[in-house]
């Protein structure tokens, strides 16, 4: 046995035969935490008992305390194991569990056990929670000799695994960061090269997973290839390359290898084509904070928190792949607005049908665990009981008149299998136990053998009673009682005093100081028939339910596609409900490239604010410049502005109405945004880096119908190299891609550009200066702002009013020396400042502005010491009459004031 995967010098040939076992579970199962059952407890030993007590805060303990090397030990209750488990797992572990399964081995001397289920982050169907709101994702990677990549992935509940099939390994980090698994699973070979965590590249995957995501490593396919199922006959899966499908695989298997002795069923491998949705980035997700918040990862503040009015746990899981995934075809849109006007302008329906969701449980991962044997009576009552409230929604819908055509659609796909209501209603219990050994599953009629073991159980006692009275008129033995203790079982028991009148059929069982006991044949019968009655209910229960599942396993695919239907039903009420609520309208979505918004409201902050929002106006594309320039102060709502674009043109293509008097959506394929960032030392990146990486990003992959959203990229280099760099990437996205773009930035140089080139525009932020202190309207207004107010935002940060003064004094000074105004101060870099040259050019190049006589800016940076030459020689010509010299006069002074400025260097 190889001890390699524990701690400490312990010698197997010591350990006892429980142990013994226990490390050969663990040899089978090293990445997990081996639970294993004793008696009443699940018991942890070794190097899983120290990290389960450090995770769960348990008392760590140890066998033979008193050995010169104690084991390791901690335990739980197996009443309490479930919410361990999801602790646990909750933190990225995962845990095998090892039950009790037989009597003792009469020649091992203990228990018979056997693996029960293992639970991991991402497949946790075999855990006990009833209901999971999130989805959990499992990926797996390919990886070929040539860096090709492929990944598979699975939400595991509804059968259906995507594949995107062989692109660049320079994007698996990307794709991981977009999916946000719960776990990813990595081949242990590549190229019969081992894969480990030294990989740098490894690492960088395990540094972008969440918090509570596990990374794993899988045998080469190689090994145990006659224990995998095949995957020929489903749909997509011929259609894959070869390195798809052994992702395809590699996925499938490690499910087979959790769910032990069960396979889930897959119904379809299918190709993921960015095509069929928006392209929403892992960075621009975070940035928009679509669906976690950046304090707590929590759903305050984000739009899945705005939007979740859902009422059951496909509903809400099936809103957040939406919000992840909007639409790019009109009329799919298009159908789903319809809905969404339709079950908001119908109060009374809209709330019927969430009253009748809110009761239908999670029927996508009860189907699964039915079909792994797992389901626990409680759930089936659930999935009885939501059978009765589909018939009622589809009872309630068929009402309607001139529904929508989706909603027509939906109604005729609420379909229940048979067997559930017929099934279930007949059989069940109203109120099912939540596990097995509670007992009482069944109704009475359905087992006769059970009615007669509950009738022997629940009238035992009153049998007891009948008995006691009927042999005291027998004998004529007054004091004559029947009793029972644990030792004898039941018994008669009769004083010395009344011994003569005992019958003859009495057998004698002890005698006491005052009394003897005695047994009849009778009395060890129906002893026997109520002790055994409830190990029999059990046994008999068991039986029977293990029966009814197995008979339900057919009702899986079926019971996926109504609750795909229930969870689509739900969302589009939910988002009804939200367009009533924030008083949202109805967007026009084309296939055209303007984007125009009246009076938008960014649809979190109005909601959480207490004062009014303030609206404001957004025209890209078609009839306006495709790209616009927003300048203005910190806190004055460029960020908030930019963020507001991007989540209304998701929310319409969601098929969600939205906040704004007037909307016009040309449908958008991918959104980017470069907003905010921060250091990333786990890469060794720096600010500029990620600013760099973000952009590159952005200009590789955005189209003419992309919305990119930038914010103050360039900042996190020097100035000259920061505003290049930003003019450059703004003219590319302008010129070359032709995207719809927001660009914010401090570089009031930048503003310029509008006069050099179609497309581009101005906006700025408003604000109020009032004796001296500046107020921010946050209004978005045309043209370009005249100042950064960097001092005037220090001051409302409260900065100590001493360090402000000595600020202003800086700034006066900086300016005097320049030359330059405050109003010029906000233009011009502290440490340099541009010289721009206008010249005329004939004739005008395309896509310049001015048709006939286009304006060439070119620029220098002369720095201040120069510009004090610049001042003086300015000065010098102002005193000069230009209109009273000759020509040759003019050269003559030109020459003497370059000498005697020292500008020869001037060109």
């Amino acid at each position: 046995m190889n001890l390699a995967v524990q701690s400490g010098p312990y010698d197997l040939a010591t350990l006892p035969p429980m142990l013994r076992l226990y490390l050969e579970y663990k040899a089978k199962y090293p990445d997990a935490l081996l639970f294993f059952q004793v008696g009443d407890f699940y018991e942890l030993f070794f190097d899983d008992a120290r990290t389960t007590s450090r995770a769960l805060n348990l008392t760590l303990t140890s066998r033979d305390k008193n050995s010169a090397n104690p084991i390791p030990m901690c335990g739980v209750p197996i009443s309490a194991v479930d919410g361990y488990l999801e602790r646990l797992v909750n933190l990225g572990h995962s845990v095998a569990v090892v039950g009790q399964v037989g009597e003792a081995d009469p020649k091992k001397g203990m228990v018979q056990r056997a693996l029960q289920r293992i639970v991991t982050p991402s497949v946790r169907v075999l855990s006990g929670a009833l209901g999971e709101g999130d989805d959990t994702l499992l990926v797996a990677v390919e990886i070929s000799p040539q860096m090709e990549v492929a990944v598979a992935w699975s939400t595991v509940k509804n059968g259906r695994v995507r594949v995107r099939d062989r692109f660049d390994f320079a994007n698996l980090h990307g794709e991981i960061m977009r999916l946000a698994p719960q776990e990813v699973i990595l081949p242990r070979m590549i190229d019969s090269k081992v894969v480990d965590r030294r990989l740098n590249w490894v690492r960088r995957l395990e540094a972008g997973l969440r918090p509570g995501a596990a990374l794993r490593f899988r045998a080469d396919e190689s090994i145990n290839l006659s224990q995998r199922r095949e995957l020929n006959g489903l749909a997509g899966y011929s259609a894959l390359s070869n390195l798809g499908r052994r992702a395809a695989r590699q996925l499938v298997g490690y499910l087979d290898e959790v769910t032990v002795s069960s396979k889930l069923s897959i119904s379809e491998i299918s190709s993921d084509d960015s095509r069929d949705c928006m392209g929403i980035d892992a960075s621009t997700r975070d940035h928009l904070e679509l669906i976690a918040n950046s304090r707590d990862g929590g759903t305050q503040g984000t739009l899945l928190g705005v939007l979740d009015l859902t009422r059951s746990f496909g509903g809400r899981r099936l809103l957040k792949q939406w919000i992840l995934h909007p639409l790019v075809d009109q009329d799919q849109i298009e159908a789903r607005l319809k809905v969404v006007r339709y079950l908001r302008d119908n109060l009374m329906l809209r709330e019927d049908l969430q009253r009748a969701l809110s009761e239908v449980g999670d029927i996508e991962r009860i189907s699964t665990r039915i079909e792994l044997g797992a389901v626990s009576p409680r759930e089936l009552g659930a999935l009885r009981d939501a059978a009765q409230q589909v018939v009622s929604i589809a009872q309630k819908l068929a009402l309607q008149s001139e529904r929508p055509a989706l909603l027509s659609t939906l109604l005729s796909e609420l379909v229940v299998p048979s067997e559930i209501p017929s099934l279930l209603g007949r059989s069940l219990v109203d109120n099912p136990p939540l596990v097995m050994n509670e007992g009482g599953i069944f109704n009475p009629g359905f087992d006769p053998e059970l009615d007669r073991l509950r009738e022997i159980k629940e009238h035992g006692r009153s049998w007891m009673t009948e008995l006691e009275l009927h042999e005291r008129s027998k004998t004529g033995i007054s004091s004559l009682k029947v009793r029972y203790n644990s030792v004898f079982g039941y018994y008669i028991e009769i004083t010395n005093a009344n011994l003569e009148r005992v019958p003859a059929d009495y057998i004698r069982k002890q005698t006491t100081a005052n009394s003897e006991r005695y047994i009849t044949p009778e009395l060890k019968q129906r002893e026997e028939e109520l002790l055994g009655a409830e190990s029999k209910i059990c046994r008999i229960e068991l039986e029977r339910f293990s029966a009814l599942v197995a008979s339900l396993v057919c009702c899986v695919t079926p019971l996926r596609a109504l609750a795909r239907n229930l969870s689509t039903l739900d969302v589009l009420l939910s988002l009804a409900q939200v367009a009533e609520r924030d008083s949202l309208i109805e967007p026009v979505i084309n296939t055209g490239k303007a984007l125009e918004i009246r009076a938008g409201r960014h649809p979190v902050l109005a909601r959480m604010l207490e004062r009014e929002f303030v609206a404001n106006d957004l025209a890209l594309g078609e009839s306006a410049e495709r790209c616009m320039i927003i300048t203005g102060p910190n806190m004055g709502g460029k960020s908030t502005f930019l963020r507001q674009a991007a989540l209304i043109v998701i929310m319409a293509q969601i098929g969600s109405f939205v906040p704004a008097e007037r909307a016009q959506i040309g449908v958008t394929d991918r959104i980017f945004t470069r907003i905010g960032a921060g250091d990333n030392m786990a890469e060794g990146e720096s600010t500029f880096m990620l600013e760099m990486r973000e952009a590159a990003y952005i200009l590789a992959g955005a189209t003419e119908r992309s919305l990119v959203l930038i914010d103050e990229l360039g900042r996190g280099t020097a100035t000259l190299d920061g505003v290049s760099l930003a003019q450059a990437i703004l003219e590319w996205l302008a010129s070359k891609i032709q995207c719809r773009t927001l660009f914010a930035t401090h570089f009031h140089e930048l503003t310029q550009l509008s006069e050099r080139f179609e497309g581009i525009g101005n906006l700025s932020v408003g604000s109020i200066d009032r004796d001296g202190d500046v107020y921010f309207t946050h209004q978005i207004q045309s043209g370009p702002a005249d100042r950064s107010y960097g001092l005037e935002v220090a001051k409302l940060a409260a900065l100590p009013e001493e360090l402000l003064t000595r600020a202003h004094e800086l700034f006066e000074q900086h300016s005097s020396e320049q030359g330059i105004s405050q109003s010029e101060g906000g233009q011009l870099a502290l440490f340099g400042i541009v010289q721009r040259d206008v010249q005329r050019v004939e004739p005008s190049k395309p896509g310049k502005k001015n048709q006939g006589q286009s304006v060439q800016v070119t620029e220098k940076i002369v720095e201040p010491a120069d510009y004090k030459k610049l001042k003086s020689l300015e000065q010098s010509i102002a005193k000069l009459d230009l209109n009273s010299i000759t020509p040759l006069q003019a050269l003559n002074l030109l020459a003497d004031l370059v000498k005697r400025h020292d500008l020869d260097y001037v060109g």
